[in-house]
């Protein structure tokens, strides 16, 4: 979130990966892309099921020159603190 938040800051609205110079990494477990925030999906992974339980997203909502983030739930049992990426908690 550090990339997207020095964009924010020097652009006052959201930066694509390409934007803030991110590059998503290859996986064979994972696809990534992005929509006004990011997204993974997994491809192998069939711990979490139902119609998001496979995807994890980050949200981004830029207000007056600031970043704020909302993170998907769809995994805890993956993924028990992804819910707090971009947080102060």
């Amino acid at each position: 979130m550090h990339l997207e938040d020095a964009w924010v800051v020097d652009q006052q609205k959201y930066g694509s990966f390409t934007d803030i110079g991110y590059e998503a990494p290859t996986s064979t477990v994972f696809t990534y892309s992005e929509q006004n925030g990011f997204k993974a999906v997994s491809t192998a992974l069939d711990k979490c099921t139902g119609a998001n339980g496979q995807t994890w997203t980050v949200g981004v909502v830029v207000t007056n020159g600031k970043a704020t983030y909302t993170a998907s739930d769809n995994c805890p049992v993956l993924t028990p603190n992804f819910k707090n990426i971009g947080s102060s908690k």
